[in-house]
Order: structure tokens, then sequence, then C-alpha cells
């Protein structure tokens, strides 16, 4: 069965072809253990191959194989691992939100019928305001190479053209799981979140069958624009100055390409959609001419960080959202 989890399926389905094998379930499952414990990020941000330091005991790998037999799929070894983790750690249940998951909502819950899933979906020029913001601070720290931002130039990226283009591939996954799967998808504007959030909040504990706490809207704020602890606001809760910022944020070219490419998505959530014209559209062309020269960019960005394995998934991932 396809993997599903994640964005990176070279890595295991090149190590971990025959899972009837038991010693190839058991490195899977360790490698899940791991991915679970460290995340994506920190298990892929410097190398490209497999990584198993054996998070889990000897013993609780006896428990995870004995717990996995008959079991023959990725997805299926996945949520073994999850549960196992889950229940060692007294946790009724375990949420995994990596934000590639959208572009694959459709077949997580057709593969797990048990899950239920929760998308935020946000305003695409608003996204485009947060990265333009992220680019432009690495502007900055590109002169400062002993600062701990700085090492992360080479994974922010900014261009109008291929965010909109994942974005929508996303949003396109959320609306086809969310009329196959009515029951068991929440979908949820990030806009309404913030200017409701104790109604949404509880919403969300309507669909997941928990009480509500005032506690979870405690909030600290984070802003992945706001890289430095002393730029970073201490304000608690939920706020919505980052909504609509486009509107002042983005030049008529950016917040173009995004409402051309996206037009009937942006529709489908109910955001505006402002009227275009000639200037618009010629500004926003300029997007889609500059598209293959920043996608060389990218790709060699991510050549160079992490390997030609990984840019040629990624090469895959391109194509399949220029097909849909």
């Amino acid at each position: 069965m396809k993997p599903i989890f994640f964005e990176l399926p070279y890595l295991y389905n090149e190590n971990y072809k025959d899972l009837s094998d038991p010693a190839q379930r058991r490195g899977l499952l360790n490698f899940c253990c791991n991915l679970i414990a460290k995340g994506y990020f920190r298990l892929y941000l410097h190398k490209s191959e497999i990584i198993e330091d054996d998070f889990v005991s000897n013993k609780d790998m006896e428990k995870l194989l004995v717990k996995s037999e008959g079991i023959s799929d990725y997805a299926g070894l996945f949520v073994v691992a999850f549960n196992y983790l889950a229940e060692k750690h007294n946790q009724e249940f375990w949420v995994e939100k990596t934000p590639g998951h959208t572009h694959h909502a459709t077949s997580i819950l057709n593969q797990i019928p048990s899950a239920k899933a929760i998308t935020l979906v946000r305003d695409p020029r608003d996204i485009l305001c947060s990265k333009k913001k992220r680019e432009e601070k690495v502007q900055v720290l590109k002169n400062d190479k002993s600062s701990a931002e700085a090492n992360m130039q080479g994974f922010v990226e900014y261009d109008p053209f291929w965010t909109t283009l994942a974005w929508r591939h996303a949003a396109r996954s959320i609306i086809t799981a969310n009329i196959e799967h009515t029951n068991r998808m929440l979908v949820i504007r990030y806009e309404d979140f913030a200017r409701n959030p104790v109604e949404n909040a509880k919403k969300i504990c309507r669909f997941l069958d928990l009480d509500f706490r005032e506690q979870m809207l405690d909030l600290d704020r984070y802003n992945v624009s706001e890289w430095s602890k002393q730029e970073r606001s201490k304000s608690a809760g939920v706020v919505t100055d980052s909504i609509n910022k486009w509107i002042t944020s983005l030049n008529r070219g950016e917040s173009g390409i995004a409402t051309r490419l996206a037009y009937h998505e942006l529709k489908y959530f109910g955001y505006k959609i402002p009227k275009m014209g000639i200037i618009d559209h010629l500004a926003s062309f300029w997007y889609v001419i500059m598209a293959l020269p920043q996608l060389i960019r990218r790709l060699y960005k991510k050549l160079k960080h992490k390997g030609a394995r990984y840019t040629i998934s990624v090469v895959k991932n391109y194509i399949n959202r220029l097909k849909k």
C-alpha cells in the first residue's frame, strides 16, 4: 500500500521494501518511533538517509513486533507505533499534524478508518505575507553566519506562484476529503477561529467528543515570521492582527497571481476575490514568467542541503501539483 504519512517516500520504499520480513518491519517500526519522537525537520534537517537511534527499548520493540503481526502496510505499522507510544505514556489518543498531510487527506482517511481530520484553512495571500516577511528576515540574517536563524536560510522560500500552487493542491485535497468523509473531517477557516476562538474550539471539542475547557485557549502567541526571542510577542491567546494583511503587504502582481491560480478554491472557502484590472493581470504574469527560474533556484537549494534523492522526491511532488 502506498505510504502517505510524510513527504519522503523514497526513504522507506527503498529501505523497507518487504514488510513481511521481521527485520525490515522492525526497522520501519523503529524509524516511525524516531520520527514521532523527533519530528520531520529534526530528523532530516541535515541529511537524507534513515536515522535509527533506538528511541524505544528492545523490550518495547518486542511488544511492537507482536502488535504488528499480520500487518504488512506502511500506514498500519505507523498506527501501531503511534498507538503503542500513546498507551505507554498514558495518553487516551494521539495527534499527527505534519502540514504535508493536507495533500493526502483522502488517502489517510481511507487507510485509517478510525481517524478523524481537522483542517485549518488560511487565505493563501496571507500565507504569502508571512513567507515574504520571513524571506526579508533571511536577507538580513545572511550577513550574520553565526546566527542560528541564518542556518535556516536554505529552507525559507518565497515565491507567489509555487506557494499558491501548493496551497491550491492542498485545498483541492481538503475539499475532496471533506465531500467523501463528511462525518470524519472538520474544516475551519483560520480567520473564523481567530475572530471567534471560543465557539470554534467548542466545535472542535464536539467533533472529537471532548469536554471544552477555557484553558485550551490560554496559549502563548507564536509567529513563525518572528524568529528572534526579542521580536516575538509576549501576548497570549488568539489574535486577529494577521488577517487580511495581504491587502496592504502584497503588491498587485503577488496578490493577482494568488487570486488567479486559486480563484475557485478561494471562492469555495468564502474568501474575498477583488476585481482585477489589466494592470493586475500584467503584473501577475511576471510571476508566471519567473516561476521556472525560481523553481531551478529552489531545486538547487534542496540538492545542496538535502541531496539528490530528496530533490527527486520534491520534483515528483511539483509534477503532481501541476497535474492537479
